[in-house]
């Protein structure tokens, strides 16, 4: 099983890793999120295997002396975010970085070079953000590219999630791995323990 790279965590496996630690178990926390209990399963695990660390107990569904370390972060970023809705929590830290980049370099073409990608895929990447967001974030005016300021509001909060989540971020390949042996149980038998 591949690693999932800190670039592609979604904002609403932070949610789903929130209702988890409030519940304490998948059913509840997915009628928290209006999603099935496997998604939300298949969320926190996404969000262990990006961040290299065990977060959830398999058997129980109870929080991890980590996980409840990283517990106000996650409810911060949250907050932060105010997610609400499905199509928001489909938001990715990369989308993020890509919005960063686009504003800090004043050009598609300069961003996809900082970035290490394709200018057509920084373009896409914005503009599933917007339809996320559901608010124009940028403007061009000819060759000139202007921030509304929605898309001011965005930054600021990206460059807060992205600061809070680096702390987080596992950079030892020795440790990066979770134990995926544990996850072999469906869910169900996970959460009746």
């Amino acid at each position: 099983m591949a690693t999932i790279g800190f670039s592609n965590i979604r904002l609403g496996w932070l949610q789903r890793f929130c209702a988890v630690a409030q519940h304490g178990n998948y059913a509840r926390a997915g009628q928290d999120c209006n999603i099935d209990p496997t998604c939300v399963s298949d969320g926190v695990q996404s969000l262990e295997r990006a961040l290299g660390r065990m977060l959830i107990y398999p058997t129980t569904a109870r929080v991890s002396a980590m996980g409840k370390a990283f517990l106000p972060t996650a409810q911060a970023i949250v907050g932060l975010t105010n997610i609400s809705g499905r199509n928001v929590s489909n938001i990715t830290i990369g989308a993020l970085e890509c919005l960063i980049a686009v504003c800090e370099c004043d050009s598609y073409v300069a961003a996809a070079r900082h970035l290490g990608c394709t200018r057509f895929k920084v373009m896409r990447t914005l503009n599933d953000l917007e339809r996320s967001a559901e608010k124009q974030l940028l403007i061009i005016n000819g060759r000139q590219l202007f921030v509304t300021a929605a898309g001011e509001t965005l930054v600021s909060v990206s460059r807060e999630v992205i600061y809070r989540l680096k702390k987080w971020e596992n950079t030892d390949e020795r440790l990066r791995h979770v134990d995926r042996r544990r996850r072999i149980k469906p869910w169900f038998l996970r959460m009746f323990g």
